[in-house]
């Protein structure tokens, strides 16, 4: 089951394009936002986003897919 920080994590990736981005708006280390994210991909078996240094990161299809699903739960926080 995904927990909140992961979304939120997995949230903040989409929105700025990298983990490095992501940890910054969170208050906690790039490996740690890294960690949220490959955690959820781990438990879900799918990748969730796509990239590379230099390049930036965006979500996959599934990971975009998910968001979607659930946006209701991350704006209730």
């Amino acid at each position: 089951m995904a927990t909140t920080k992961q979304l939120v994590a997995l949230k903040a990736v989409e929105k700025h394009g990298s983990f490095t981005g992501a940890a910054e708006e969170l208050g906690i280390h790039v490996s740690s936002a890294f960690k949220r994210v490959k955690s959820l991909e781990a438990e879900l078996g799918k990748p969730l986003t796509e990239g590379s240094r230099g390049v930036g990161t965006r979500l996959t299809r599934a990971g975009s897919g998910l968001l979607v699903r659930s946006e209701k739960l991350l704006r209730g926080l």
